[in-house]
């Protein structure tokens, strides 16, 4: 179940601004959880437009690793976006991704260090303003 989520775009987003957000989200939420049931998710979302541009390729084998590596979350689960809800419809979505992290500390921490460097690396693989969204999910 998720709930609690805060939902930020990095078209002008700035760095400080997404730790505001997470910050922020963290305080109403009780801050870091520690019941061991639950776990916090960075969502990235990736619309998909008529000029959209997206390289799978390049996101897999490059900035999911650096993302990994720099981050260095539970798990990382990206998936790719086949059609929309009405049969032979777009996907609404290129790629919705979730960064899962066992505490809103290790979240925040992950981006406050290296959030700068992995929001860089998004103009590699696409065009599109990626969408952010904090999630708390009891497992």
């Amino acid at each position: 179940m998720f709930r609690n989520a805060g939902l930020v775009t990095l078209g002008s987003l700035s760095l400080l601004a997404l730790m505001v957000s997470v910050a922020a989200w963290g305080a109403g939420s009780g801050g870091v959880n520690t019941d061991s049931g639950t776990v916090y998710r960075l969502s990235a979302i990736y619309p998909q437009t008529e000029d959209s541009t997206f390289d799978m390729d390049y996101y897999l084998s490059t900035h999911i690793p650096l993302v990994e590596e720099l981050f260095q979350p539970v798990s990382i689960e990206v998936n790719e976006g086949v059609s929309g809800a009405e049969e032979g419809s777009p996907p609404p979505y290129a790629v919705m991704t979730d960064i899962t992290f066992a505490t809103l500390e290790d979240l925040q921490n992950a981006v406050a260090t290296h959030g700068a460097e992995v929001i860089g690396d998004i103009p590699n693989f696409t065009n599109v303003e990626a969408q952010l969204q904090i999630n708390k999910s009891d497992d």
